[in-house]
């Protein structure tokens, strides 16, 4: 039995330093990300935002904002977010949805529950996704 709470002490101990290194290559992390296609540009990693209600136009908020931030990131979206969303947010949320074939089960352009699924699970991979080309509009209006 020593033998084995020897052993669980010591691999406390390394998950515990472990998790100090996570915590301090976060931190540092968060400050900025490079991306290789242009070395002299910066990006701030996003923060993540919980999407917890489905989105329309009129509708103003936070995550209305986090929303158009996310999508201008993504370059699907120009100009500057408002938080409000209003036919250039449902322009944008559309092109999303057809652009990742993402099925709408409300009407297109609105921020409902597939969509909302798949802004808030993808936001992990932003940092990839961020250096993709801008997407065509002339393509998608169809």
């Amino acid at each position: 039995m020593a033998g084995i709470d020897a052993q669980v002490a010591a691999l406390l101990a390394q998950v515990r330093r472990l998790k100090v290194n996570i915590d301090a290559q976060g931190q540092a992390a968060s400050a900025a990300v490079a991306f290789p296609r242009n070395a002299s540009s910066t990006l701030p990693i996003p923060r993540r935002t919980v999407f917890d209600r489905n989105l329309e136009p009129g509708m103003r908020g936070t995550d209305v904002k986090a929303l158009q931030e996310r999508l201008i990131r993504l370059k699907i979206m120009h100009g500057t977010s408002t938080g409000y969303y209003g036919e250039k947010t449902r322009d944008a949320v559309g092109k999303l949805q057809r652009v990742f074939g993402i099925p709408t089960t409300t009407a297109n352009g609105h921020f409902g529950p597939m969509t909302r699924s798949f802004v808030q699970y993808t936001q992990f991979a932003e940092p990839m996704l961020a250096d993709l080309p801008p997407v065509a509009t002339s393509s998608l209006e169809q």
